[in-house]
């Protein structure tokens, strides 16, 4: 998660997941900004980062729930309108069989012995969550980025694991080495429930991170509208800039996010008819 800018004169690429063929989009400046850095690994290079989770790629993540799926017991799976045999049969297990089952092909799916406390908040693994923090682990510990079992969780919508983190001791106001909270980590990613919840646990919803990017920043950045909504019906400073001298909607505009400039232009409109 990067710090959103804009280049007037010659946008360069950048990162929040920016195009990176779309050269007239808002761009994020190397020198000058600090990369955020959330539950996301290097991609490319030092300003391009990816969520993710404790699987290291996309394949290999397909293949454990590919595996997984493969060693439940499966009931009737087919469309019974598909044929008059088929409609009669109780039961009939599928002979389809993906090519990792068959052994076709190579696969270098780690066998997940261990995972850490951020890894399990970030997967949503409820139940080693919670015999791991009945042992004694603590919910506040920080990864070297400077996050903890929350941060994670809110950058991957953990909603049932944010309220468990929460319940046992969690820190909501905990930030990480750049400044990034749970609220602007799950703004950013568009998260809108997760958002409601931390701001009715008292986030504030103007917080800035070293950069001077709020929430609503970051949901403007990222075209996340419904986060915008929910922080914008919650109060949120429309007005506020950045150290660029941003504005949310000077980002939206940037980068010719219309859902989210939609979602700002009518609670602008809301404001001028009842400036109540």
């Amino acid at each position: 998660m990067a710090t959103p800018s804009i280049s007037r004169d010659q946008p360069r690429h950048g990162t929040l997941k920016s195009s990176k063929d779309d050269s007239s989009k808002i761009s994020v400046g190397k020198n000058r900004r600090l990369a955020l850095m959330s539950p996301t690994k290097g991609h490319g290079s030092s300003t391009a980062r990816k969520l993710v989770s404790p699987i290291d790629s996309d394949q290999e993540q397909n293949d454990l729930e590919v595996a997984a799926v493969l060693s439940e017991v499966k009931g009737p799976q087919e469309d019974q309108s598909m044929s008059p045999s088929m409609a009669r049969t109780p039961f009939r297990p599928s002979t389809v069989m993906t090519n990792l089952q068959r052994g076709n092909i190579q696969t270098t799916t780690p066998v997940i012995q261990y995972m850490t406390i951020h890894q399990m908040a970030a997967q949503g693994e409820l139940v080693t969550l919670q015999q791991l923090v009945s042992s004694g682990a603590d919910v506040n510990s920080t990864d070297d980025s400077g996050l903890s079992p929350l941060h994670w969780a809110c950058a991957n919508g953990q909603l049932p694991t944010i309220e468990y983190l929460f319940h046992s001791g969690a820190c909501i106001s905990v930030t990480g080495n750049n400044g990034e909270n749970a609220l602007l980590l799950a703004s950013c990613y568009g998260y809108p429930d997760i958002v409601k919840y931390l701001l009715k646990l008292g986030m504030d919803i103007n917080y800035s991170d070293v950069t001077g990017t709020t929430a609503l920043m970051y949901a403007a950045f990222n075209n996340q509208s419904d986060c915008a909504k929910v922080l914008l019906e919650s109060g949120a400073d429309i007005t506020a800039s950045n150290h660029d001298l941003y504005t949310a909607m000077d980002l939206a505009v940037g980068q010719q996010h219309k859902a989210v400039q939609n979602v700002i232009e009518r609670h602008i409109l809301s404001l001028l008819a009842d400036p109540t």
